[in-house]
């Protein structure tokens, strides 16, 4: 789907209507977890009749009435429990961290575990809450299971574990149910420790109770079961009025408070927006009540008034894409307690109106691009994290004065005019700093001392050429204590960055100097991902040591340097899983490739190599891309990658043979494509015994011709020429006359292939075989959704008509076709292009009938006089072709 313009979106009802627009009409796979009311289903998308043929929908639901209002045609499952033996080693391992109970504990283990159902959630919960704990613990709890029926008991045991926790403990696990699933755990555990929460040892109680997940990136997760536990948990505090509850998140709810709601007010946590993309006014007086709120969450929402003496417990203050404007403004926005501001993608203008707090631990300004000025850090040093991507304040400093304590730096393409008060070197505290695209004038003198920062573990600055302004092309000393580097700039002490995982050099003109074999880099390295683009590696030494890089590497990736024409020898590399060499035509040879015995995928685009010397020896690899390689002839055989499961080939134009395709058993995809000398491709005969193959694509291969005479004697009778293919989907070939004379030709009947889905035939007006014999069988492939022929010098195609499913049909460049029989009974076509069909007279008849028809493209064909089928077409059929105007 291609979109051309942007339509903004205003309210809700704007966007169903586009989603409605843009998506009902297409082939779509929709997953729709956790639906509660088909109504809202109904409301986004319509009918699932507007969708075209082959959409699929997945739902799941809670609620088994839901699912029983779609159609009798889908089909009903129902999520079983585990069966007891694996609900017992689920459950071992939650309840004793073993495989196996502890002595003792065989029968009430059983008995606790017929109690669950066999659900892992309630499982790992009842197995954590049980963990450690005597056996008079275990009966106890064991009677409070058994007094509930089976879905009672599931809730009734989530209770339990949740009313065993402290008071600090419930207030965390209720925060995250309600609003903080999917957010940082550093950033939450501020407002948590300044309420008196603990959030160190609680989290990790809740953790070990299984109530909570920590998952990547540091985030919040939840089940979705514990989900509905912690919000039913608030829902009791009061149950008519929810607007004396602890915590809101339901927009009505939360407008309904900040516009009547008299008198004090028990709400901790709010969430609220417009309603639209259009934001809200919302004056101070709002907030008079609101005296226990400590975090708030206000989207497309303008705060105007004075603010003072508001808001007192304020931990958390979060405000997007609020519009300020003219005198509609906040003043006097003073939090004394606030630990976290976060004002990101705010049109905040220079005069704010924002004190900021003494407690601040956070400050968020990304993308407020009406800001010209900094506010004033706190004081005392209590900030830990800012955050002022994206933020150009050409005319204002930086001050570092006050930011000793600070932990992260995130000035990614931003701009001051100068960095005050001190050095980078001063914030002794950081662990993390980018400065990716940075503009600033003394950049140089500010990360002079970058190396003293003992604890730095990330740091990103490509585009940023810190050497330049710092004067010397042999770099700067970075800290050895450093996990991540990303830069543009020269390093000066690579050999001692042993404890670096990744390091990505971006367009550094000095290039990357490689410390030699013998130092400690090469020897203690923890380096797992090189990444170099735009960057040259050198080395100081006259003689290039055979081996330069360290053995725990898992993926290198060089690319889009023009002038690169040697690599160190990668034999040592035996934990490398990928390799990707790309642009860089000056590459000759890959020394050392044949060692790689982990690598899984290899990717070679645009480089200058003969051969790949070792390639045979890879039996892990998985995926083999080879383009563009204009001085490849040969590659060694691939008959030893049993493994390979996606081999591509493109535009080496002087690629002659590939031989041993008979030993890729497991094969998915293999793609041969405009090589315009292969004349060899040995093996081929056996694929039609591959029964994991699901892409074939050979085609633009003038010169193929020659088949081993193993394939030959495949193709002569017996054997493969009985077999049918089962799992191919897409098949496209074409473009290699003399290939389709052999024996492999006489094997592509389509009949073999009784699923495919997608066909491609390509340039065959000089080939010398039956064009309709070749066809032969396409009537047979009921499950195509999408069929192109081009250049078929045939008179004649097999009727399409059997072919429901077929949504696309594109026929170009078939001079000799009169006619399509058939085309009337595609029920599911919705494209249809006739192109340089020179011998066509009239359009086919029928396509006034075909309901889910699009689009009609017609074109190059002189004789096509008839158009009068052009007029019975619906109206929301686009037509298109020169001719046609």
């Amino acid at each position: 789907m291609r979109l051309t313009t942007v339509e903004p979106i205003t309210s809700v009802s704007d966007g169903i209507r586009i989603i409605r627009e843009r998506v009902s009409g297409f082939k779509v796979l929709i997953i729709l977890d956790d639906v509660d009311e088909k109504s809202k289903l109904d409301e986004i998308l319509g009918k699932f009749e507007n969708f075209a043929s082959g959409s699929r929908f997945i739902v799941t639901s809670r609620n088994v009435r839901v699912l029983r209002t779609f159609t009798e045609d889908d089909k009903l499952y129902k999520v079983r429990g585990m069966s007891h033996t694996h609900s017992l080693q689920l459950f071992y391992k939650h309840a004793f961290d073993l495989d196996s109970p502890l002595p003792g504990y065989e029968t009430l283990s059983s008995d606790v575990v017929s109690t669950t159902g066999g659900l892992p959630l309630t499982l790992k919960v009842v197995g954590s809450l049980l963990y450690k704990e005597d056996k008079g613990f275990w009966k106890e709890k064991l009677a409070q299971f058994q007094q509930h029926t089976l879905e009672e008991e599931v809730v009734e045991v989530l209770m339990i574990s949740y009313a065993s926790l402290n008071y600090q403990a419930k207030q965390i696990f209720l925060d995250i149910a309600c609003f903080l699933v999917g957010e940082d755990k550093e950033m939450a555990s501020y407002m948590w420790a300044d309420c008196g929460f603990y959030p160190i040892s609680n989290v990790i109680i809740l953790l070990q109770r299984s109530l909570i997940e920590i998952g990547d990136g540091n985030q919040f997760q939840m089940h979705d079961q514990l989900r509905d536990l912690g919000i039913n948990i608030v829902h009791r505090e009061n149950v008519e009025n929810p607007l004396r509850r602890s915590r809101i998140w339901s927009n009505p709810q939360a407008l309904e408070l900040l516009s009547r709601e008299k008198g004090p007010s028990q709400v901790q946590t709010l969430r609220v927006n417009s309603g639209s993309f259009v934001a809200k006014e919302m004056a101070s007086d709002c907030f008079v009540n609101l005296s226990e709120l400590r975090y708030l969450d206000a989207e497309y929402t303008m705060l105007i008034g004075d603010f003072s003496n508001l808001l007192p417990k304020m931990r958390w203050f979060r405000l997007h894409y609020h519009r300020n404007a003219g005198h509609n403004k906040l003043t006097n926005l003073k939090m004394e307690n606030l630990t976290i501001l976060d004002l990101h993608s705010s049109d905040v203008p220079y005069d704010w109106g924002v004190q900021v707090a003494e407690k601040l631990k956070v400050i968020d300004l990304t993308k407020c691009y009406n800001m010209t000025r900094l506010p004033c850090f706190p004081t005392s040093g209590s900030l830990e994290i800012l955050n002022l991507s994206c933020l150009m304040l050409r005319s204002a400093d930086l001050d570092l004065g006050n930011l000793s304590n600070l932990k992260v730096l995130l000035l990614k393409g931003g701009g001051v005019r100068k960095i005050t008060g001190g050095t980078i070197g001063v914030l002794k505290q950081l662990r993390e700093l980018d400065v990716t695209e940075f503009r600033c004038e003394n950049l140089g003198e500010a990360l002079a001392d970058i190396g003293e920062l003992q604890v730095l573990k990330h740091l990103r600055a490509s585009g940023t050429d810190i050497v330049a302004t710092h004067g010397t092309r042999a770099g700067i000393r970075l800290p050895t204590s450093l996990k991540e580097l990303i830069t543009s700039s020269p390093i000066a002490n690579l050999s001692e960055l042993i404890e670096m995982e990744t390091l990505v050099v971006r367009d550094c003109s000095y290039g990357l100097e490689i410390p030699p074999a013998d130092t400690m880099w090469w020897k203690l390295s923890k380096l797992k991902s090189m990444e170099l683009y735009g960057t040259r590696m050198t080395t100081t030494i006259s003689l290039r040591p055979f081996r330069l890089l360290p053995s725990t590497l898992t993926r290198l990736d060089i690319s889009e340097y023009w002038g690169l024409d040697w690599l160190p020898n990668l034999e040592n590399l035996e934990n490398l899983t990928l390799l990707s060499i790309h642009d860089c035509p000056a590459l000759k040879e890959i020394q050392g490739l044949g060692g790689l015995k982990s690598l899984e995928i290899l990717i070679i685009e645009r480089v200058s190599l003969s051969n790949l010397i070792g390639l045979d020896c890879l039996v892990a690899l998985k995926t083999l891309e080879i383009s563009s390689c204009h001085a490849l002839r040969r590659l060694p055989s691939l008959a030893s990658l049993s493994n390979l499961c996606k081999f591509h080939s493109y535009e080496c134009p002087h690629l002659v043979e590939i031989q041993g395709i008979e030993g890729l058993e497991s094969l998915q995809v293999l793609s041969i494509v405009s090589e315009d000398s292969l004349s060899l491709l040995e093996g081929l005969g056996t694929l039609l015994s591959f029964n994991k193959l699901q892409i074939l694509q050979i085609w633009g291969c003038p010169c193929l011709a020659a088949l081993s005479s193993h394939d030959q004697q495949l193709g002569g009778g017996g054997g493969a020429s009985q077999l049918v293919l089962h799992s191919l989907q897409e098949l496209s070939i074409g473009g290699s006359a003399l290939l389709l004379q052999t024996s492999f030709g006489q094997m592509l009947h389509l009949s073999k292939f009784p699923r495919l889905l997608e066909l491609e035939v390509w340039q065959l007006e000089a080939v010398d075989v039956d064009k309709e014999l070749l066809l032969e069988g396409l009537e047979s492939l009921e499950e195509l959704t999408r069929l192109t022929l081009r250049g078929l010098a045939i008179q004649k195609l097999p009727s399409l008509s059997k072919l429901q499913k077929l949504e696309a049909l594109t026929v170009t460049g078939a001079s000799n076709l009169r006619e399509i029989e058939g085309i009337a009974d595609l029920k599911s076509l919705e494209w249809l292009v006739l192109s340089s069909c020179t011998s066509f007279e009239t359009l086919p008849e029928g396509l006034s009938g075909l309901k889910r028809l699009r689009q009609v493209n017609i074109e190059g064909s002189t004789n096509l006089t008839c158009l009068s089928a052009l007029s019975y077409l619906p109206p929301n059929v686009y037509v298109w072709g020169p001719n046609l105007l």
